[in-house]
Protein backbone atom coordinates (compact mmCIF):
# COMPACT_ATOMS: atom_id res chain seq x y z
CA UNK A 1 0.00 0.00 0.00
CA UNK A 2 3.00 2.27 1.43
CA UNK A 3 4.69 1.55 -2.42
CA UNK A 4 1.30 2.40 -4.06
CA UNK A 5 0.89 5.37 -2.57
CA UNK A 6 4.15 6.50 -3.52
CA UNK A 7 3.89 5.98 -7.03
CA UNK A 8 0.53 7.92 -7.35
CA UNK A 9 1.64 10.38 -5.06
CA UNK A 10 5.03 10.89 -7.44
CA UNK A 11 2.74 10.88 -10.82
CA UNK A 12 0.03 13.42 -9.28
CA UNK A 13 3.30 15.83 -8.39
CA UNK A 14 4.83 15.61 -11.52
CA UNK A 15 1.54 16.81 -13.34
CA UNK A 16 1.38 19.33 -10.57
CA UNK A 17 5.04 21.04 -11.36
CA UNK A 18 4.49 21.23 -15.20
CA UNK A 19 1.29 22.90 -14.34
CA UNK A 20 3.04 25.45 -12.18
CA UNK A 21 4.40 27.86 -14.71
CA UNK A 22 0.36 28.22 -16.21
CA UNK A 23 -1.17 29.31 -12.87
CA UNK A 24 -1.98 32.59 -12.55
CA UNK A 25 -2.29 33.22 -9.06
CA UNK A 26 -3.85 31.97 -5.83
CA UNK A 27 -7.53 29.98 -6.65
CA UNK A 28 -10.35 31.81 -4.40
CA UNK A 29 -11.21 29.71 -1.05
CA UNK A 30 -14.97 28.62 -1.59
CA UNK A 31 -17.54 30.20 -0.15
CA UNK A 32 -19.26 26.99 1.37
CA UNK A 33 -23.32 27.07 1.29
CA UNK A 34 -24.81 28.76 4.12
CA UNK A 35 -26.63 26.97 6.64
CA UNK A 36 -30.59 27.17 5.86
CA UNK A 37 -32.89 24.44 6.08
CA UNK A 38 -34.00 24.53 2.76
CA UNK A 39 -31.46 24.06 0.12
CA UNK A 40 -30.72 27.16 -2.08
CA UNK A 41 -30.49 26.67 -6.41
CA UNK A 42 -27.79 27.99 -7.19
CA UNK A 43 -26.91 29.15 -10.80
CA UNK A 44 -23.79 29.67 -12.48
CA UNK A 45 -22.61 33.42 -10.94
CA UNK A 46 -18.98 33.89 -12.25
CA UNK A 47 -15.60 33.89 -11.00
CA UNK A 48 -16.26 36.34 -7.50
CA UNK A 49 -12.72 37.75 -8.41
CA UNK A 50 -14.11 39.78 -11.16
CA UNK A 51 -17.64 39.71 -12.15
CA UNK A 52 -17.62 42.23 -14.18
CA UNK A 53 -15.77 40.03 -16.69
CA UNK A 54 -17.61 37.78 -18.28
CA UNK A 55 -16.85 33.82 -19.15
CA UNK A 56 -17.22 32.03 -22.69
CA UNK A 57 -16.94 28.50 -22.69
CA UNK A 58 -18.42 25.58 -24.82
CA UNK A 59 -21.06 23.47 -23.83
CA UNK A 60 -18.08 20.81 -24.44
CA UNK A 61 -16.25 22.37 -21.48
CA UNK A 62 -19.75 21.93 -19.56
CA UNK A 63 -19.81 18.40 -20.55
CA UNK A 64 -16.32 17.77 -19.32
CA UNK A 65 -16.58 19.52 -15.94
CA UNK A 66 -19.33 17.12 -15.01
CA UNK A 67 -17.37 14.54 -16.26
CA UNK A 68 -14.77 14.81 -13.65
CA UNK A 69 -17.41 15.85 -10.60
CA UNK A 70 -18.63 11.67 -11.50
CA UNK A 71 -15.30 10.78 -11.27
CA UNK A 72 -15.25 12.61 -7.97
CA UNK A 73 -17.70 10.84 -6.87
CA UNK A 74 -16.47 7.46 -7.17
CA UNK A 75 -14.42 9.13 -4.26
CA UNK A 76 -17.38 9.37 -1.93
CA UNK A 77 -18.05 5.93 -3.26
CA UNK A 78 -15.31 4.05 -1.68
CA UNK A 79 -15.60 6.28 1.01
CA UNK A 80 -18.69 4.75 1.98
CA UNK A 81 -17.37 1.91 2.53
CA UNK A 82 -14.47 2.72 4.38
CA UNK A 83 -12.07 1.48 1.61
CA UNK A 84 -8.77 3.94 1.69
CA UNK A 85 -6.96 1.88 -0.90
CA UNK A 86 -9.66 2.10 -3.57
CA UNK A 87 -10.40 5.56 -2.69
CA UNK A 88 -6.51 6.53 -2.92
CA UNK A 89 -7.05 4.97 -6.67
CA UNK A 90 -10.24 6.94 -7.83
CA UNK A 91 -8.06 10.05 -6.49
CA UNK A 92 -5.70 8.98 -8.68
CA UNK A 93 -8.24 8.23 -11.69
CA UNK A 94 -10.15 12.04 -10.83
CA UNK A 95 -7.09 13.32 -11.26
CA UNK A 96 -6.25 12.51 -14.64
CA UNK A 97 -9.61 13.85 -15.64
CA UNK A 98 -8.28 17.76 -14.77
CA UNK A 99 -6.18 17.76 -17.50
CA UNK A 100 -8.64 16.94 -20.28
CA UNK A 101 -10.67 19.97 -20.24
CA UNK A 102 -10.62 22.28 -23.95
CA UNK A 103 -10.37 25.63 -22.49
CA UNK A 104 -9.56 26.74 -26.24
CA UNK A 105 -13.18 28.94 -26.73
CA UNK A 106 -12.54 30.99 -23.15
CA UNK A 107 -11.63 33.88 -22.52
CA UNK A 108 -8.24 34.67 -20.93
CA UNK A 109 -9.73 35.34 -17.58
CA UNK A 110 -12.02 32.40 -17.21
CA UNK A 111 -8.87 30.16 -18.55
CA UNK A 112 -6.94 31.41 -15.84
CA UNK A 113 -9.43 31.16 -13.13
CA UNK A 114 -9.54 27.36 -14.65
CA UNK A 115 -6.01 26.99 -14.34
CA UNK A 116 -5.87 28.20 -10.81
CA UNK A 117 -8.73 25.92 -9.71
CA UNK A 118 -7.13 22.80 -11.40
CA UNK A 119 -3.77 23.41 -9.38
CA UNK A 120 -6.02 23.66 -6.32
CA UNK A 121 -7.14 20.23 -6.75
CA UNK A 122 -3.73 18.96 -7.92
CA UNK A 123 -2.45 19.66 -4.31
CA UNK A 124 -5.45 18.40 -3.09
CA UNK A 125 -5.19 15.22 -4.65
CA UNK A 126 -1.46 15.01 -3.16
CA UNK A 127 -2.82 15.52 0.26
CA UNK A 128 -5.11 12.57 -0.24
CA UNK A 129 -2.84 9.92 -1.64
CA UNK A 130 -0.21 10.60 1.32
CA UNK A 131 -2.23 9.06 4.03
CA UNK A 132 -3.81 5.80 4.46
CA UNK A 133 -5.74 6.94 7.66
CA UNK A 134 -9.11 6.83 6.80
CA UNK A 135 -9.98 9.97 9.33
CA UNK A 136 -7.45 12.07 7.77
CA UNK A 137 -8.25 11.16 4.31
CA UNK A 138 -11.47 12.38 5.13
CA UNK A 139 -10.56 15.56 6.06
CA UNK A 140 -9.17 16.28 3.18
CA UNK A 141 -12.10 15.08 0.80
CA UNK A 142 -13.87 17.67 2.68
CA UNK A 143 -11.11 20.33 1.31
CA UNK A 144 -11.35 18.73 -2.39
CA UNK A 145 -15.63 18.70 -1.99
CA UNK A 146 -15.72 22.79 -1.43
CA UNK A 147 -12.99 23.33 -4.14
CA UNK A 148 -15.37 21.20 -6.52
CA UNK A 149 -18.40 23.27 -5.54
CA UNK A 150 -16.61 26.19 -5.75
CA UNK A 151 -16.04 25.47 -9.69
CA UNK A 152 -19.62 24.16 -10.65
CA UNK A 153 -21.10 27.19 -8.53
CA UNK A 154 -18.80 28.82 -10.87
CA UNK A 155 -19.29 27.55 -14.17
CA UNK A 156 -22.34 24.86 -13.94
CA UNK A 157 -22.58 22.06 -16.12
CA UNK A 158 -24.38 19.36 -18.23
CA UNK A 159 -25.92 17.72 -14.79
CA UNK A 160 -27.75 18.48 -12.22
CA UNK A 161 -25.62 18.45 -8.75
CA UNK A 162 -26.25 18.72 -4.71
CA UNK A 163 -24.20 19.84 -2.31
CA UNK A 164 -24.42 18.45 0.93
CA UNK A 165 -23.51 18.99 4.40
CA UNK A 166 -23.45 16.58 7.61
CA UNK A 167 -22.40 18.53 10.89
CA UNK A 168 -21.27 15.75 12.75
CA UNK A 169 -18.42 14.73 10.32
CA UNK A 170 -15.15 14.86 10.89
CA UNK A 171 -14.99 15.14 14.68
CA UNK A 172 -18.13 17.92 14.81
CA UNK A 173 -16.39 20.15 12.54
CA UNK A 174 -18.81 18.89 9.60
CA UNK A 175 -18.74 17.80 6.17
CA UNK A 176 -19.46 18.38 2.67
CA UNK A 177 -19.74 16.08 -0.59
CA UNK A 178 -21.61 16.92 -3.67
CA UNK A 179 -23.10 14.24 -5.53
CA UNK A 180 -25.43 13.23 -8.30
CA UNK A 181 -28.37 12.06 -6.25
CA UNK A 182 -30.27 14.15 -3.80
CA UNK A 183 -30.47 11.18 -1.56
CA UNK A 184 -28.08 11.35 1.45
CA UNK A 185 -25.22 9.16 0.72
CA UNK A 186 -22.78 10.12 3.28
CA UNK A 187 -19.05 9.38 2.65
CA UNK A 188 -17.72 10.43 6.35
CA UNK A 189 -18.96 7.42 8.15
CA UNK A 190 -22.02 8.34 9.50
CA UNK A 191 -25.00 6.89 8.11
CA UNK A 192 -28.19 8.96 7.37
CA UNK A 193 -26.77 12.21 8.36
CA UNK A 194 -26.73 15.43 6.12
CA UNK A 195 -29.03 17.36 4.36
CA UNK A 196 -28.82 19.52 0.55
CA UNK A 197 -27.67 22.88 1.44
CA UNK A 198 -27.26 24.22 -2.42
CA UNK A 199 -28.58 22.64 -5.62
CA UNK A 200 -26.34 23.40 -9.15
CA UNK A 201 -29.00 22.41 -11.87
CA UNK A 202 -28.14 21.69 -15.33
CA UNK A 203 -27.25 24.79 -17.51
CA UNK A 204 -28.45 25.02 -21.03
CA UNK A 205 -26.16 23.71 -23.68
CA UNK A 206 -26.48 27.41 -25.46
CA UNK A 207 -25.67 29.94 -22.89
CA UNK A 208 -22.41 29.88 -22.55
CA UNK A 209 -21.86 33.74 -20.86
CA UNK A 210 -22.97 35.72 -18.01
Amino acid sequence: MQSFNRVVTSSILLAFFLLVGCNSGPATESNTAAQTEEPQTVMPTGNPDDPVSPMRWSSAFRQALGTIVNQYIGIRDALMIDDVQVAVQKVSYFSSFLYRIDMQEMNNHAQNYVVAQRDKLVKQCVQLVSTQELSVFRSYYDDLSKTMAEIVRTFGTDQTFYFHYCPEANGGSGGYWLDAEEATRNPYGMEGCGRVVEIYPAIDANSNTF
